[in-house]
């Protein structure tokens, strides 16, 4: 996904619309932006906040004693 929308940033200059462009395409290009934006800020929060804290969490219970088995 991050490659692709990289790619796309490269061909459209920073998803910036040609001067004669029509609605449709500065729309579209828009979109794309905010689609790339919200992109990186959802992979930064799972990689610096949502999966750190899984590890920490899984840390802490592997650690904690596991009741026994009664028969």
């Amino acid at each position: 996904v991050g490659a692709g929308l990289q790619r796309l940033r490269q061909l459209t200059n920073g998803f910036t619309p040609p001067p004669d462009a029509c609605g449709s395409v500065t729309a579209l290009l828009q979109a794309l932006s905010e689609l790339d934006r919200d992109t990186r800020i959802h992979i930064h929060k799972e990689n610096n906040i949502l999966f750190p804290a899984g590890i920490h969490a899984e840390s802490v219970r592997a650690s904690r004693p596991q009741p026994q088995a009664t028969t």
